[in-house]
Parts: C-alpha cells; structure tokens; sequence
C-alpha cells in the first residue's frame, strides 16, 4: 500500500489504479462506482477519507453488506464528518469492521435505501446523531479488542 493519492494529472485510469491499490475487490467496487452518474465524485470523496484498497473493499463488503445503495449513503455519512478519520481509519482495518449505519434503527421520516437521502434533508442531522451515538462506541470496542487479541497472539 503505497497511500498515494489522488492528483490532478492522473487520467481515469491512474486513478482506479491508485484507489484500488491492486485490490481485486476494491476494483469490483470501483466498477460499481462508475456505473453512478456521480461515480467520479464518490472516487474522490474516498480519496479524501483515505479510503482506498483493502479498505474500501471493508467497507462495502463488510460495512456495507454489499449493499450499493447502503455505501452510497455511507459514503455520505463518512463525507459529513460524523465518524472522525482515526475512526473511519481504524473501523475498516479491522478484522469485522462495524457498519457506520445500523439498519435496525428506523427512524420515522428517513426513507429507505431506495430513495435519495443526505444533508439538507430535514431527518438528516437526526439521523446522523442516533447512528454515530450507537456505532461509535461498537467501533472503539471492536479497536480495543482487537489490540487485546495481537497483544496475545504475537507476545
């Protein structure tokens, strides 16, 4: 992983390079990507979270449960700076990263998957609060048990 990012130079091509860091499931994502109109967007939104490789595949294959439309939703709520990057950062290096949104939460007036959703959207703070209030502590627990579990095994 070379942590390289983005530039203005790069073509399309150098940047899927770049964002995937050879991961052939992070290149799948990229794919998915690419098919939204706002595909190129999304690209440098994760590049700015240093969301890349490995990483990004956490995130859409275990945050995300392969769900497209969930990661594009997660995308914006990782975009907002509801999780800090030492969170985001430390979530999708984790052997079972936590999904940054719990879909048992309803919330009356927060539409489903389906139908767009985002900040200026009036149940938005509401529900950026209730999922960061309820995953942020899972994400740190997750964190501490996992250093718990390297100490042990590589003493």
């Amino acid at each position: 992983m070379s942590n390289e990012k983005i530039t203005k130079d790069m073509n399309l091509i150098e940047m899927l390079d770049v964002m995937s860091e050879g991961n052939p499931g992070a290149i799948n994502v990229l794919k998915n990507i690419m098919e939204d109109e706002n595909g190129l967007l999304s690209i440098l939104v994760l590049d700015s979270l240093d969301i890349r490789g490995s990483k990004l595949w956490a995130l859409y294959n275990d945050s995300c449960n392969k769900n497209k439309k969930k990661f594009k939703r997660t995308l914006k709520v990782l975009n907002c700076g509801v999780y800090s990057h030492e969170e985001i950062q430390n979530n999708l290096s984790a052997y079972y990263p936590v999904p940054f949104i719990d879909d048992s939460i309803k919330i009356k007036g927060v539409p489903t998957y389906d139908e767009d959703f985002g900040p200026g959207d009036p149940k938005w703070n509401e529900f950026v609060s209730i999922q960061r209030r309820i995953n942020a502590p899972l994400i740190k627990e997750v964190v501490k048990m996992e250093k718990k579990l390297n100490k042990s095994l590589f003493k």
